[in-house]
C-alpha cells in the first residue's frame, strides 16, 4: 500500500520487476501534491537554510464508528502506521534526501480494538536531520464533532514551513530568508490527475523524470512496518472502553 498490502509482498514484487524494460512507477500521494512540491522547491532554493527538523502529524477522527467495515478493512493492510503512515515515512525521506538511521517508536490502542491505534515515532536520518511523526485514525473519534490534525512542518537554520489541511483546504505558511508566503488553496486528495499526466509524459519520452520509483514505495512500506513492529514489541496499552458512536465525524483519509 501502495504496490502491495505487506512489506514482504512489496519486496518480492520489486525483485520480480527488477530488470524489466517497462516504465514502472507508483502514486506516492504526497509527492504529487502541489503544496508539498511548493514547499520542497522553497527548501531547494535555500529559503530556509539547512533543513534540520521534520515534524508530521497525520491524525484523523476516522470512520471506525460510521463504517462498520473499518475494522476488517484495516486488518488487511495492518496497523495505521503502515497502511496510511507509510506515505509520511516516504515524504520525510524525500525531503531529507537521506535514509533512516535510527528511530524510537511507541503506540497504544483505543477502546480495546487492535486496529484503532495511535503511533508516535522520533528518530534521525543518516544526514542527521531529526524527525517526529504522529499517526492515527482514532483521533477525537468519539468527540461530539471529530476533527483532524494533519500538519507538516519543516524547520531549517534560516526559516520554517508549515503545511496543514482539513481535507477541504490547505493552509501554506513559508517563512524564508527573502520570501514569506501565506495562502490557502483547495485540498487536492490523491492527486491522481497529476500522477497520470506525468506518467503520460514519461511514456512519450521514455524517462520517468521525477516520478517515484517503486523502490521508494518498498522502502516506505518496509520502514513503516519496522516502526510498527518496534512499537508493538513494547507495552501497547489500551485507553478507553467500547461505546456507541458520537453522531458526527470528520472525514478520514491519507
Amino acid at each position: 500500500k501502495p504496490l502491495a498490502p505487506t512489506a514482504a509482498e512489496a519486496g518480492q514484487l520489486l525483485n520480480d520487476l527488477r530488470g524489466s524494460d517497462r516504465l514502472i512507477t507508483t502514486n506516492l500521494i504526497n509527492r504529487n501534491a502541489s503544496y508539498v512540491r511548493e514547499a520542497k522547491q522553497f527548501i531547494d532554493e535555500g529559503q530556509i537554510g539547512e533543513l534540520a527538523v521534520i515534524r508530521i502529524d497525520h491524525c484523523t477522527s476516522g470512520l471506525a464508528w460510521a463504517e462498520r467495515q473499518h475494522y476488517s478493512h484495516h486488518a488487511v493492510e495492518g496497523q495505521v502506521l503502515h497502511d496510511c503512515g507509510m506515505h509520511y515515512v516516504d515524504v520525510m525521506r524525500w525531503f531529507a534526501g537521506s535514509e533512516y538511521r535510527a528511530f524510537n517508536a511507541r503506540g497504544l490502542h483505543f477502546w480495546k480494538r487492535p486496529f484503532e491505534s495511535y503511533f508516535m515515532v522520533q528518530g534521525e536520518f543518516e544526514n542527521n536531520i531529526l524527525f517526529d511523526l504522529h499517526n492515527s485514525h482514532a483521533y477525537s473519534t468519539l468527540a461530539e464533532v471529530g476533527r483532524n490534525n494533519s500538519r507538516q512542518e519543516y524547520l531549517g537554520s534560516h526559516g520554517v514551513i508549515t503545511l496543514s489541511h482539513d481535507f477541504r483546504n490547505v493552509t501554506i505558511q513559508m517563512n524564508g530568508r527573502s520570501r514569506t508566503v501565506t495562502k490557502t488553496i483547495p485540498y487536492s486528495g490523491k492527486n491522481l490527475d497529476t500522477h497520470y499526466t506525468e506518467f503520460a509524459v514519461a511514456l512519450d519520452t521514455g524517462d520517468l523524470g521525477a516520478l517515484p520509483r517503486i523502490e521508494d514505495a518498498v522502502i516506505a512500506s518496509q520502514v513503516s512496518q519496522r516502526m510498527v513492529d518496534q512499537a508493538m514489541a513494547h507495552s501497547f496499552v489500551n485507553f478507553g472502553e467500547h461505546e456507541e458512536p458520537a453522531p458526527a465525524l470528520a472525514a478520514a483519509d491519507c
